[in-house]
């Protein structure tokens, strides 16, 4: 009669747990798809921002405006919206173009 018991027991608290874990895994997995499909909403924002300097084919008509602009908007997208949602080694490449804003800034007077 024991064993019967220990075995209904055991049965039902594995299904419970078992339960419990399948439901954990599934919010994880929910979160991450929210979180990336906001990460790629906010990449996008970034790529169109970062157009105004692009590699190929040189923009030669870029003005000293046009990039102290792009700085801000950079700035103010970083800390708005979607720095918060950025990948470590995306958050060390805005760093990176983060020295040359500042540079921008500080020169500004008297450019156009």
């Amino acid at each position: 009669m024991n064993d019967i018991i220990i075995t209904i027991l055991s049965f039902l608290i594995g299904g419970v747990l078992g339960e419990f874990v399948q439901a954990l895994y599934n919010y994880k997995k929910e979160i991450l798809s929210i979180i990336w499909t906001k990460r790629f909403e906010e990449y996008k924002v970034v790529w169109e921002l970062t157009g105004v300097l692009p590699k190929y084919p040189e923009d030669r008509a870029i003005r000293y405006t046009d990039i102290y602009s792009t700085c801000l908007q950079l700035k103010n997208w970083y800390f708005k919206s979607g720095g918060i949602i950025l990948l470590r080694k995306v958050e060390s490449l805005m760093k990176i173009f983060k020295k040359p804003c500042m540079q921008f800034r500080i020169s500004k007077q008297g450019r156009n």
